[in-house]
């Protein structure tokens, strides 16, 4: 599980500055998409583009860690 943690911060860390934040805030802080969007200047629906890119990202370089 340890090992894992650690992949996963590396495949966020990989994230472009946007989808970092987003991913951030809405996991880390809790914030809803509405409050990350005014956080960042953004609109909501950009804000939930950003969060689906970010975790197909992640979802594919865990899938490498694992071997998928």
């Amino acid at each position: 599980e340890k090992e894992l943690r650690k992949e996963l911060a590396a495949a966020v860390d990989a994230l472009e500055e946007k989808e970092r934040l987003v991913v951030s805030l809405y996991y880390y802080e809790e914030l809803k998409m509405k409050e990350i969007a005014l956080v960042m200047g953004l609109t909501a629906s950009r804000v939930s583009q950003l969060h689906t890119k970010a975790i197909m990202k992640l979802k594919s370089m865990m899938k490498e860690y694992s071997g998928g």
